[in-house]
């Protein structure tokens, strides 16, 4: 027992000793995950999907590997599988945007959709073989350094480079102007009433809502044009493009304020990371009609209606040009006239009035701007007519606008019809203010406001100038001549009476 009793400790010892050798053999075996250490890769497990932007293989691998380094410094948001949905190919450099997905995806998946992160990488095509590197790291913000300012300026790497200190201060009073071109008429609301949340707010950075702001691009009744507009310069920090249904969104910042716009034409869109250097600079064309694809965006719509998807991170108010938005109310208001979802209005520019009024035909108002101000009398007409007295209905001597749709014309006298009619003019388009309109024959010092007795209506554009038509006559006593009452063009045919 006692033998025992003294081996029993020089046992435990030897099984002790034996066991610590195992354990550090167990540390000397790894020598993979020690170089990955040093490499600064981790074990992420990461799958590229195929997305908008094609890539070489060694490009991909490369990406990859970025990725996986990157897991360390950037909060992917859950993310593992990443698609490229944007490249710009500058030669030895390229940029891409990257949208992250938690899992791979067991069907179609969109951006707004599915996205849980996404933000830009670099590829640089050295000498020593490719390499990439990914937004929010150290090796990023040197790459980006590294790119040459030939083609990218150093105001634009500051905004692209999350980790930069040197962004641009915040623009004092900083103003905004409408995507569209000002002094056209769009239609508010095309989703959710007016005001709805974001779809990319993942893209954005942060809670965003969105406005669909639309047109048929019929500018013969003042719709706006298809023409996408910079509502603020910056540079186009992240884009996603879809060749094969030709759409794209894509996100100007200034370092304050960014704004998303989707559903541009593809074919039209400035590139990656593009320096948009002022208010108002053309940034692509919208694609019209329903369209769908699987990362970029969709839309339905009638065929020759298109709309921009114009998304924000939440704020209070937003004002475009001449309009304030009420983020809560869903409304716009401009002075006392407020825009509902649903309604056409104009946009910036010179604001008449009668450019919000939506007929085929001429109309005489009682009231400057085509009545829009203040409520007044107002006489309609939508055919063509004979030379016609006005003198027994009230807005008889009261016309202070008139409106004229694309292609009408309307020729309004100072005198009814038994008087000879006096001066008078061919309107050929909207008149909103008649205090400050002349006629242009017979007296052309006299304003037209409050003074208009009688009218004769065509429906082209020239009071049926150069026309030809069989005529009946009356002729005026003391004035000399004979008058086609079909035709007012035809007053100046006069018979010699002796």
């Amino acid at each position: 027992m006692k033998t025992m009793n003294l081996i029993s400790p020089l046992y435990k010892a030897l099984r002790g000793i034996v066991f610590l050798a195992v354990l550090l053999s167990a540390f000397q075996v790894q020598p993979a995950q020690s170089v990955r250490a040093q490499d600064g890769e981790e074990d992420l497990k990461v799958c590229l999907l195929p997305g908008t932007a094609q890539l070489e293989q060694a490009e991909v691998q490369a990406l990859k590997s970025a990725l996986r380094r990157a897991d360390k410094e950037v909060d992917f948001n859950g993310a593992t599988c990443f698609a490229p949905i944007e490249l710009r190919d500058e030669g030895k450099w390229k940029f891409v945007t990257l949208a992250g997905l938690k899992k791979m995806p067991g069907s179609a998946w969109t951006v707004s959709d599915d996205a849980v992160w996404s933000d830009n990488s670099i590829i640089h095509l050295a000498d020593s073989g490719v390499d990439a590197s990914i937004a929010g790291t150290k090796a990023f913000s040197k790459a980006l350094a590294a790119v040459p300012e030939s083609i990218l300026p150093a105001e634009s790497k500051a905004i692209i480079d999350p980790l930069s200190a040197d962004k641009p201060a915040p623009m004092a009073g900083e103003v905004y102007r409408f995507p569209f071109e000002l002094g056209y008429q769009v239609y508010y609301g095309t989703k959710g009433g007016g005001v709805h949340v974001g779809e990319f707010s993942t893209v954005l950075g942060g809670s965003s809502m969105a406005v669909d702001l639309m047109s048929d691009g019929d500018t013969s009744i003042n719709h706006a044009p298809n023409r996408l507009l910079a509502a603020a310069p910056g540079t186009v920090v992240k884009k996603c493009s879809d060749t094969s249904k030709n759409s794209t969104y894509l996100i100007i910042d200034n370092g304050s304020t960014k704004f998303l716009y989707a559903h541009v034409r593809s074919t039209t869109a400035p590139p990656l990371w593009a320096v948009i250097s002022a208010w108002g600079i053309q940034i692509g064309e919208l694609v019209p009609g329903t369209f769908s694809d699987g990362f970029c965006g969709y839309a339905s719509q009638t065929a020759n209606f298109f709309h921009v998807h114009f998304e924000f991170l939440n704020r209070p108010t937003l004002t475009l040009s001449d309009w304030t938005l009420d983020t809560t109310a869903e409304t716009w208001q401009r002075g006392a006239e407020v825009w509902h979802s649903g309604e056409w209005k104009q946009v910036g520019g010179t604001v008449t009035g009668c450019s919000q009024v939506s007929y085929t035909g001429v109309i005489l108002y009682e009231n400057a701007n085509c009545n829009v101000e203040t409520a007044g009398l107002s006489k309609s007409f939508s055919a063509a007519t004979n030379w016609t007295d006005i003198v027994a209905d009230p807005i008889h001597e009261k016309t202070s606008s008139i409106y004229v749709s694309t292609g009408w014309s309307v020729k309004v006298f100072e005198k009814a019809i038994a008087d000879g009619g006096g001066s008078w003019r061919c309107v050929t388009e909207d008149l909103p203010d008649l205090s400050t309109s002349y006629y242009t024959n017979g007296d052309t010092a006299r304003k037209m406001d409050n003074d208009i007795s009688s009218v004769q209506v065509y429906n082209d554009g020239n009071c049926g100038s150069g026309a030809t038509s069989i005529w009946s006559a009356k002729y005026f006593n003391g004035h000399d001549h004979w008058l086609d009452t079909s035709n007012f063009n035809n007053q100046m045919c006069e018979e010699t009476i002796n």
